[in-house]
């Protein structure tokens, strides 16, 4: 899905992808939207969630951190990735949205320490790039939060090998 032009002139990404993927057995969908910045600095950071859907409607509801098991090419335990979840809703829609950035190729569910990690390593490496995933789900009529973050986190372990390849996700080496 392509971004209208007043998103994208308020956001000012380098690039950006925006997927519904839908299961032919299921009318709920998933959505996968990532942005990244190359370079953030004043007026241009990453919007984080938090800000942008209660902008554009949505209310939290609930707030909270989970941690999710990934399998590491050549690395037989699993490591851990920490992402935030919420709990939205508008009018009579519910909708789960989980996130997480990747800030100079480390993990953060905290807006206020990836700046804080960003501005030093700007000064230290002069790197400022940074993404935002996201990825959300309505919850049906009818339909328990328990089954639509099933279908959520069901898409998330099998599309998070191929969104780690594709982030730019080399880390700082001192």
């Amino acid at each position: 899905m392509i971004l209208d032009r007043q998103t994208l002139d308020v956001l000012k990404l380098t690039d950006y992808t925006n997927i519904n993927y839908n299961n032919a057995l299921s009318s709920a969908s998933v959505n996968l939207f990532i942005t990244y910045l190359a370079n953030q600095r004043m007026g241009v950071i990453i919007h984080p969630p938090t800000s942008c859907l209660p902008g554009s409607g949505w209310e939290i509801v609930n707030q909270q951190t989970m941690m999710i098991s990934q399998e590491v090419a050549g690395n037989m335990t699993p490591a851990s990735k920490e992402i935030a979840r919420l709990t939205v809703a508008q009018d009579e829609k519910k909708m789960l949205v989980y996130y997480w950035y990747e800030q100079q190729g480390e993990n953060t569910i905290s807006q206020v320490q990836g700046r804080l990690r960003m501005t030093v390593n700007s000064l230290l490496h002069n790197r400022t790039d940074g993404a935002l995933v996201r990825i959300s789900t309505p919850v049906l009529d009818g339909e328990s939060e328990q089954s639509a973050e099933k279908r959520a986190l069901g898409f998330l372990k099998d599309a998070l090998p191929q969104i780690e390849n594709r982030l730019p996700n080399e880390p700082i080496k001192d």
